[in-house]
C-alpha cells in the first residue's frame, strides 16, 4: 500500500507520546489490569483496585465495552488508560478493552468485525464508550439486534465520506491530510459510507447517547451534525462542547476540563444524570477543575 512506514511513524510517536500520560494516569486512578479473551479477540480488562473506602473488590456497577482510538492504524487500551482507568475508578466500573486489529494489516472491516464479535461475547453491559475511530466502532454496534442500553463517545470518528472529511479543520493534535491518509490506509478501497456508521439508518428507539467535542477538535463538525441528527429523530442526545478545548481532550490530564468529562461520562454509564439538559449543547469553562 505505499504507508507502511507512515503507520509505523504514528504508532511511535504515539506510544512516546502517551507513556508518561499512562503512567500518571494509573498512578491517579489505581486499578487492576487483566487479560482476557472475549469471542476469540484479546482485550484488557480494568478494574477498581481494592481501596479502603470500598467494602470489596467485587463491588463493581457494571460492565463497560470500550473501544480505543488512533485512527484505525494505531492505538491500544494502554494509550487509552487515561479515559479507561478514570472511569473505572470513577464509576467503580469494569471496563473492558479490545486489543482490535488494526490497519493496514487487518483493513476494514476487521475491526468492525470483532467489534461487533466482543460485544456479542459479554452479558449485561451497562453501556458502550469510546473515543475518536473506537468512538465510531463503538457507535457501530448500533445495528446489532440488541444494541448498547447507553454510548458515551468523546470526539467520535463517525463519517468517513467526503463531506465528513471535508468538515473538518485543523487542530493541535491531528492534521486534516493525517485524517485522510488514516481513513485511506484503513477503507483499502471500500465504500467510506459503510465505514461511517453516523450516516448510517438509526434503531427505533435510539439509546440515550453522551456526545463530547471542543472548539478546536477536528471532528466537531461531524459531532455537531450527528448530535442535531440524534435530537432531530427525538433520541435522547446529551452533548459536550468544551471552548478551546482539541481532539479527545479527556486523554490530557494536563487540561483542566478533562477530568469533569471523565466524572459526567461515568456517571452517564452507571444510569445517573449529568449535570446539564439532555439534547442542549453545554460549554464546559476550562477552569472547571
Amino acid at each position: 500500500m505505499g504507508f507502511d512506514h507512515w503507520v509505523d511513524a504514528v504508532r511511535r510517536d504515539l506510544d512516546a507520546e502517551f507513556a508518561p500520560r499512562i503512567k500518571r494516569a494509573l498512578a491517579r486512578w489505581p486499578v487492576a489490569l487483566d487479560e482476557i479473551t472475549v469471542s476469540g479477540v484479546s482485550c484488557l480488562s480494568v478494574s477498581p483496585a481494592p481501596r479502603a473506602d470500598r467494602a470489596q473488590n467485587g463491588d463493581i456497577a457494571g460492565t463497560v465495552l470500550d473501544f480505543c482510538g488512533g485512527g484505525y492504524v494505531s492505538g491500544s487500551p494502554e494509550t487509552d488508560m487515561p479515559i479507561i482507568a478514570a472511569l473505572a475508578s470513577l464509576g467503580s466500573l469494569r471496563i473492558v478493552a479490545p486489543r482490535y486489529d488494526l490497519a493496514p494489516e487487518h483493513p476494514f472491516p476487521a475491526a468492525f468485525e470483532q467489534a461487533a464479535s466482543v460485544y456479542a461475547g459479554l452479558d449485561d453491559l451497562l453501556g458502550v464508550a469510546g473515543e475518536s475511530a473506537g468512538g465510531g466502532l463503538a457507535l457501530s454496534l448500533l445495528n446489532q439486534p440488541k444494541p448498547p442500553e447507553r454510548f458515551v463517545l468523546f470526539s467520535p470518528w463517525v463519517d468517513m465520506t467526503g463531506p465528513g472529511l471535508a468538515a473538518t479543520q485543523d487542530d493541535p493534535t491531528l492534521s486534516k491530510a493525517d485524517l485522510e491518509t488514516m481513513a485511506r490506509v484503513f477503507l483499502n478501497g471500500a465504500a467510506a459510507q459503510a465505514a461511517s456508521p453516523g450516516v448510517g439508518p438509526l434503531p427505533e428507539p435510539v439509546p440515550p447517547m453522551l456526545l463530547t467535542t471542543g472548539a478546536q477538535d477536528i471532528l466537531r463538525r461531524q459531532v455537531l451534525d450527528f448530535h442535531a441528527r440524534l435530537t432531530a429523530a427525538g433520541a435522547d442526545s446529551t452533548l459536550r462542547d468544551a471552548p478551546e478545548m482539541w481532539h479527545v481532550f479527556e486523554v490530557y490530564d494536563e487540561c483542566h476540563a478533562a477530568e469533569a468529562s471523565l466524572r459526567d461520562a461515568a456517571r452517564f454509564l452507571t444510569g445517573q444524570s449529568v449535570s446539564h439538559t439532555p439534547g442542549r449543547l453545554w460549554l464546559i469553562p476550562t477552569s472547571t477543575a
